[in-house]
């Protein structure tokens, strides 16, 4: 469950970060509480920054500025200021880094999903023949300008 190991909140570069929802739940709220923790979960380890934020949404305590916009405003979805404010910079850090995307997937040779966190390139890219022994790789001759511009927009 993920309510005994804490939320994980993913890290790029680092060690992901673990963290307890802070939520006192009622016996009676403990299913609704779950499942709003389960979908936190799931969403974090996206890349999809409206799913992450409607997630956030659903677990904002009353004294949120934003807790008036709840649909549920029960005590099982109350998480800690502590692990929003964690949750907030995990979605700023993702729009940030999808905003500098938006030239690259413009040109159409990489695609992002941001559902399962894949890059995927979308252009051929042409390599020289090899012979066996050889193992090494060079992009073809005839290709190193169309090549170049895929290896650009994949960094």
């Amino acid at each position: 469950a993920v309510h005994a190991e804490g939320i994980r909140i993913p890290a790029c570069g680092g060690a992901d970060q673990r963290m307890p929802c802070g939520c006192a739940t009622k016996l009676a709220d403990q299913a609704h509480h779950g499942e709003i923790e389960t979908e936190l979960q799931a969403a974090l380890l996206t890349w999809d920054t409206g799913r992450i934020r409607a997630a956030i949404m659903s677990t904002l305590p009353s004294h949120h500025d934003r807790f008036g916009e709840k649909t549920c405003q029960c005590s099982g979805c109350q998480f800690s200021t502590v692990l929003i404010r964690a949750c907030e910079e995990r979605v700023a850090m993702l729009e940030e880094r999808l905003k500098l995307c938006e030239g690259p997937l413009k040109r159409g040779n990489v695609a992002i999903d941001v559902t399962t966190c894949s890059v995927a390139v979308r252009t051929e890219v042409l390599f020289a023949d090899r012979s066996y022994p050889d193992t090494s790789a060079a992009f073809h001759p005839d290709k190193l300008e169309s090549n170049d511009k895929v290896m650009d927009d994949l960094s």
